[in-house]
């Protein structure tokens, strides 16, 4: 594990102190606030160094869903966190996660997988992806037409985020993400306007591991 820089380490400090005195993580703001960072950026940026170095762990779509880890026992060169469940179906609320982490390194996937998600549904059953798959997520924030992808979007009545697992196309603002099921009335194809909608790629599906085995 390497070294937390001196910034890194009073971070993790002022993570530590607000979750014993508020019972839950701060936001983006509130670590500006602290800091006396003028961009939301660097703060986004700091945290995502200590993910990288495996002193926390951040759920995509949740505000405020920042886990710190235990150093001494979680190695990310072998084992990979398993962060919550990802719908191949309908959305689900990302909210949902459970702190797990599993004994298989990040370069058994291509690309190597930071995170993973256990699959709930069958609408990419074509695609081998089967309900109570595990499945790799390989950390970014762009795709090309065709790949799979973990996609985070804002559901407009409760304002929640919900993740899911689709096939990605984009023709200028508009992505669509489609199912891998015969189906396709049961599995119909999500449409979003970029222009209004709340929508965020996660990252690239990067492989799987079997459910039962």
């Amino acid at each position: 594990m390497d070294a937390l820089t001196d910034r890194q380490s009073r971070l993790l400090a002022y993570l530590r102190k607000y979750q014993a005195e508020n019972e839950l993580s701060p936001s983006i703001p509130d670590i500006c606030s602290y800091f006396g960072y003028a961009s939301p950026r660097a703060a986004a940026k700091l945290l995502d160094k200590l993910v990288e170095k495996g002193a926390i762990a951040r759920e995509p779509g949740s505000r405020r869903a920042i886990r710190i880890l235990d150093r001494l026992s979680f190695d990310p060169k072998r084992q990979l966190p398993l962060v919550g469940r990802i719908a191949a179906g309908a959305p689900i609320s990302s909210g949902e996660h459970a702190a797990e982490y599993v004994d298989i390194g990040a370069d058994v996937f291509r690309p190597r997988a930071d995170l993973l998600f256990r699959v709930r549904g069958e609408s990419m059953l074509n695609a081998g992806i089967w309900d109570g798959d595990v499945v790799g997520v390989h950390r970014q924030d762009t795709a090309a037409d065709g790949q799979i992808v973990a996609v985070v979007s804002v559901d407009p009545v409760t304002d929640d985020p919900q993740l899911t697992l689709k096939r990605y196309q984009r023709r200028g603002s508009v992505i669509r993400l489609t199912s891998e099921n015969d189906d396709q009335e049961r599995y119909a194809p999500l449409t979003f306007d970029t222009a209004r909608d709340a929508i965020e790629i996660v990252g690239l599906f990067c492989g799987l591991i079997r459910a039962g085995l």
